[in-house]
């Protein structure tokens, strides 16, 4: 009874393993699905077919190296926005955006860098997955971004109102004599720029306005800092001057000493939000030169000098001006 009970568990087992094998073989046999080209993935949103499109992506998309190789990405996380915007999903549509400017490379095509650029800004600029006009004849009359074919125009809108923003920036930068208005006005220039060649593919426009705003910065950064330079100087040669003081001893006799005369409190303060503002000029010259290369090396100048300055306020901060640099005689 024993027998029969092991030989059948034996033979359904064998059949068991069997089954696998079978199924094994077809399964390793089973060619694996190619990957689709790209110019299928644009087949496929051109056709409507966006949830099969996204799947497609999210096997594409990650794909790095040699694999990755044939495949555009700026061009195919562009796809996925707007692929995600027909699905009128937009917050996923923005990070897909997002996706596609970090993908942006010195190699990435400038006209296509521009145009991922310029969508990122749009979806910015976009509520309920529509674009609104605030200046021109389209002013108040939204734009759906779903409308491929008025993608354009949207963008066209959209430069139209940078351009407005960027001139209201721009004459109370030059209004104000201060850099916060300046680079308030340059954040708006540098989103525009890729706007601006997106839809004329020149950005003369915001090379002109940029100049001008980079051009007072300049001036701005260099009147700022010539005058503490020479503070600085003058209360270092005042901090070190040599200085006799005159006291009396416990046997009562007077006592010379000679030391440096050091700073006072209010010197001390001053020399603090000297440091403090040469740091702020520092970084806003490095903001700055970023931006132009023509004037990279007059920033990169005034940053230098800077720098200099504050290490020379931030060693009269430390140096101990009470040491006694000789003790005189007895005075008589």
């Amino acid at each position: 009874m024993i027998d029969r009970v092991a030989n059948r568990a034996w033979r359904m087992a064998s059949v068991g393993c069997l089954i696998g094998l079978l199924a094994s073989a077809a399964y390793a046999q089973a060619p694996a699905e190619p990957l689709p080209t790209s110019a299928e993935l644009h087949k496929m949103f051109d056709d409507g077919q966006y949830q099969p499109l996204l799947t497609k992506l999210a096997k594409v998309l990650p794909l790095k190296g040699a694999a990755g190789a044939p495949y555009d990405m700026v061009d195919l996380s562009m796809l996925k926005t707007n692929t995600l915007l027909q699905m009128k999903q937009q917050e996923p549509a923005v990070r897909a955006s997002a996706d596609a400017v970090r993908l942006i490379t010195p190699k990435t095509d400038p006209a296509e860098a521009a145009q991922a650029q310029a969508l990122q800004t749009l979806l910015k600029y976009s509520k309920k997955l529509e674009y609104t006009p605030k200046t021109g004849a389209a002013a108040d009359k939204p734009i759906s971004l779903l409308d491929m074919k008025a993608r354009d125009s949207a963008l066209a809108a959209l430069l139209d109102d940078l351009k407005a923003d960027v001139a209201t920036k721009s004459a109370a930068a030059k209004s104000s004599g201060s850099l916060p208005p300046i680079l308030t006005a340059i954040a708006t220039l540098k989103e525009m720029r890729p706007v601006e060649v997106a839809v004329t593919k020149s950005d003369a426009f915001t090379v002109k306005t940029g100049a001008d705003l980079i051009t007072q910065a300049q001036t701005l950064l260099e009147n700022a800092t010539t005058p503490m330079v020479t503070r600085v100087t003058a209360i270092h040669t005042e901090a070190d001057r040599i200085v006799d003081s005159i006291f009396t001893d416990n046997n009562g006799q007077q006592q010379r000493i000679r030391k440096k005369q050091g700073i006072e409190n209010s010197e001390r303060n001053e020399l603090k939000n000297m440091i403090d503002t040469f740091g702020k000029i520092q970084s806003a010259c490095g903001e700055f030169a970023g931006m132009s290369k023509d004037n990279a090396a007059a920033f990169q100048k005034i940053a230098t000098t800077a720098a200099t300055a504050s290490r020379e306020a931030s060693t009269i901060l430390t140096t101990n001006y009470n040491a006694q640099l000789n003790q005189g005689g007895r005075q008589r």
